[in-house]
């Protein structure tokens, strides 16, 4: 009797955890719109801006993330932030974090999170949720149980801008700011460009108090609408 009530409980276990998430290592992975989705290559490296890209795909689909730095942490995705989620599906569609909804679709804007658990001299982990759009509005994609675990760090050294460098970034990317209507259809990605430079300043060259000049910038900027 206590063997049968041994291999009940065992049994239990193994369907109550037919539906998680399963974990590798290295790995990202999550739900995509409630199916299970697992990358087969993953990357973490630095773009020409000196930003942090997180990257896992599979097949003709692909995850990407990109964020200031590699602080521990939440990082906030959306309109606004200077962290956003983009994804790539099997069709071409191309969905991002930064892309407002069309009215009739939805009334709720892209959100999300990456937050950074863990980083090493080789590797980054943490996990992520978000809703992200395609360009015009009509298609949404949302990715839940998100987790990338000792994803390789590559050619970190190379992308890493100085301080002088991220500043003559930010002053370019207010130049430009400055010069661009508020009523203009570039406006809102010229403003997260300007928000992101002055983020990343802060990121490389401290600075970034609460009541600092650069953040009370930032602040100002808003979600750039």
């Amino acid at each position: 009797m206590k063997r049968v009530t041994v291999l009940l409980l065992i049994l239990m276990t193994v369907l109550s955890c037919s539906d998680e998430i399963k974990f590798n290592t290295p790995a990202v992975q999550g739900k995509k719109d409630g199916d299970f989705w697992r990358a087969v290559y993953y990357d973490a490296s630095y773009n020409e801006a000196g930003r942090v890209v997180l990257i896992g795909g599979s097949g003709n689909e692909e995850l990407k993330f990109t964020v200031p730095n590699l602080e521990l942490g939440a990082k906030w995705l959306g309109r606004g932030s200077s962290s956003k989620a983009e994804f790539e599906d099997s069709d071409g569609v191309f969905y991002s974090t930064n892309r407002l909804p069309d009215p009739e679709l939805s009334f709720y804007p892209p959100d999300g999170e990456i937050e950074i658990t863990q980083v090493t001299a080789t590797s980054v982990s943490g996990r992520f949720w978000f809703n992200a759009f395609s360009n015009s509005g009509m298609e949404t994609v949302n990715f839940s149980q998100g987790v990338f675990f000792d994803i390789p760090l590559n050619n970190l050294e190379g992308g890493l801008m100085s301080c002088d460098e991220v500043v003559a970034e930010a002053q370019a990317a207010e130049e430009l700011y400055n010069n661009t209507d508020p009523g203009s259809t570039q406006y809102t990605e010229v403003c997260l460009a300007y928000k992101e430079a002055l983020e990343q300043q802060i990121a490389t060259c401290g600075g970034g108090g609460a009541n600092s000049p650069l953040q009370i910038i930032i602040n100002g900027l808003g979600d750039c609408q």
